[in-house]
């Protein structure tokens, strides 16, 4: 998969399929349009091109979180792309006034077309695009005029309702990672690198990596959560999590720490359940799966200290009971963060 970052980077002259979007999270409905663009591409002997904006179109236009936040990073969202069979990304530079302003004609003519050499327009029949907001029953009549071939993706649905981006945001920033987790197609998940923090949680017999998450990246609602984690440092973990492969159960702390600190940002932190080792300076992906309670300031160190305890055992218990054991499992030694 070749990653071209228009307009400085241009693809060279062939036919392709595009497909367009923000494709943040890279959701269920997202999933179904990059394997029919990859489908359709390789019967037409075209180049598969998934063409999408950075930054994205909801960081520019959104006041406010949860929608000027994003589910998935520049990096997260390629890495994930990687799992499809695209020839090619194309993104698009949005902090160009000249190409936000341009109207559905005006983008697929000009940019599609003409620039990125697109022959045909691969999309959901949800779809919208431009400035003027243009169905896709008037996106396949511009293709048509322009001699473009249009694929209708038929859109996806989840208990009768159609997963978007917008949506999931919402469930995220409310802890809702249940509902997420279905229109995702698997959880929720946040990867960086652990950097150093006030070793809170070792004083309490629970270590922490402390991941540095950058401000564009949407936090699940303070809480305790319980989850996974990988990364090279890790090494092999006792679960079997689906596209994934062998993770470490997790309990997952989104919040300030109320009970130990005064006053802070949001950390996100993750205790590796059953490891033993030094996280500080090496990148981690953490799955976020269910919230277990909300942020609370206990009386004491001590009431806390009982409190994670009982988090821990039952985010061990969840994470074994939803992706199962690959190998024998204890709960083994404390990890360092």
């Amino acid at each position: 998969m070749k990653v071209y970052r228009w307009p400085a980077e241009q693809p060279p002259k062939a036919k392709r399929l595009v497909a367009v979007g923000g494709f943040d999270g890279l959701h269920l409905g997202h999933q179904r349009v990059a394997q029919e663009l990859c489908r359709r591409a390789a019967q037409l002997g075209w180049y598969s091109c998934l063409v999408t904006f950075e930054p994205l179109p909801a960081q520019v236009f959104a006041s406010a979180p949860p929608h000027n936040r994003r589910l998935t990073t520049q990096a997260e969202r390629l890495r994930l792309l990687k799992r499809f069979c695209l020839d090619e990304v194309c993104i698009l530079d949005f902090n160009r006034k000249e190409l936000r302003q341009l109207t559905a004609r005006e983008f697929v003519a000009k940019v599609l077309h003409e620039a990125l050499g697109a022959e045909g327009l691969c999309g959901s029949e949800s779809h919208r695009m431009g400035s003027d907001r243009v169905a896709w029953y008037e996106l396949v009549a511009i293709a048509g005029e322009l001699g473009m071939k249009a694929v209708a993706v038929e859109p996806v649905q989840i208990r009768g309702e159609r997963p978007s981006s917008t949506h999931i945001r919402e469930l995220v920033w409310a802890g809702e990672m249940n509902k997420a987790r279905e229109l995702l197609g698997r959880d929720y998940t946040v990867t960086s690198v652990a950097v150093p923090g006030q070793g809170l949680g070792r004083t309490l017999g629970f270590p922490t990596a402390n991941l540095e998450v950058a401000e564009e990246k949407l936090l699940p609602a303070e809480g305790v959560y319980s989850g996974w984690a990988v990364g090279e440092v890790l090494g092999q973990g006792p679960l079997d999590v689906p596209g994934v492969g062998a993770a470490w159960p997790a309990a997952i702390n989104v919040g300030t720490c109320p009970t130990l600190k005064h006053e802070g940002n949001t950390s996100f932190e993750v205790h590796v359940i059953g490891w033993n080792g030094t996280t500080c300076g090496c990148e981690l992906t953490a799955g976020v799966s269910e919230r277990l309670r909300g942020e609370q300031c206990f009386r004491d160190a001590e009431s806390l200290r009982t409190q994670i305890a009982v988090d821990v055992s039952r985010a061990r218990r969840l994470a074994l009971r939803r992706y199962g054991a690959s190998r024998a499992f204890t709960s083994g030694p404390k990890h360092g963060g």
